[in-house]
């Protein structure tokens, strides 16, 4: 079910993008739990790549409580530079921390 929730979604995000890059207005993809933002990252990469070619549009962000953020953040600046689009980022304090330990608690992440 998730893969053609994803595969549905894309025409849409593609929509949004396009609507966001002609009126200039921004749209940030909020950080979400640590287990889905790697696809999450993904697509804003994605996005960034297909609509900020004058403005950055699109806009990712990232958790500052996170230990491998500044990693995340210097890998998607060099990569939007290698694509020759702008970035867009904001970095949050973290307003999940708190729900992350619950979930590491009850799935035993370390």
């Amino acid at each position: 079910m998730e893969r053609k929730d994803l595969e549905e979604s894309l025409p849409r995000l593609a929509h949004i993008g396009d609507l966001c890059s002609n009126l200039k207005v921004i749209l940030a993809i909020d950080a979400e739990y640590t287990y889905v933002n790697p696809a999450i990252n993904l697509l804003a990469i994605s996005l960034m790549s297909a609509f900020n070619n004058d403005l950055p549009v699109i806009w990712n962000t990232y958790q500052g409580y996170l230990k491998n953020s500044k990693y995340w953040l210097s890998h998607d600046l060099e990569m939007t530079q290698r694509l020759k689009v702008s970035f867009g980022t904001k970095i949050v304090r973290g307003a999940y921390l708190e729900r992350e330990k619950e979930y590491s608690l009850i799935n035993k992440l370390p």
